[in-house]
């Protein structure tokens, strides 16, 4: 088990590597491009991806903060309510033909 935690560390940090040195090159192209345009308008360009990829680091540190959600998901709130016990305004609705749904037999009309 060591020696799979060892490669897949390895392996990430690798990924990680490559992607950052991408990454990289990709800015510096995009702001050598739009300093062509406008010496300023690439220091902008510079400046708005750098404010963009910090935002971008931070955001699972935030997300982290604000802790788990306090409402339930929907499957966890209707799953102990039988429908019997439920509200007459939350039942599901009944009609008075049973099954609307239900597909016609051969020579039947709906």
């Amino acid at each position: 088990m060591a020696t799979i935690r060892k490669v897949s560390v390895l392996l990430a940090g690798f990924i990680l590597l490559v992607f950052s040195i991408f990454v990289f090159n990709q800015t510096v192209q995009i702001v050598q491009s739009a300093k062509t345009v406008n010496p300023t308008f690439g220091n902008g360009v510079m400046w708005a991806l750098i404010l963009l990829y910090c935002a971008l680091l931070l955001t699972p540190a935030a997300a982290s903060r604000l802790g788990r959600s306090r409402i339930r998901p929907l499957h966890f709130r209707f799953q102990e309510t039988p429908v019997a016990q439920l509200p007459a305004a939350r039942r599901p609705r009944q009609h008075r033909d049973g099954d609307r749904n239900r597909t016609p037999i051969a020579g039947e009309s709906c």
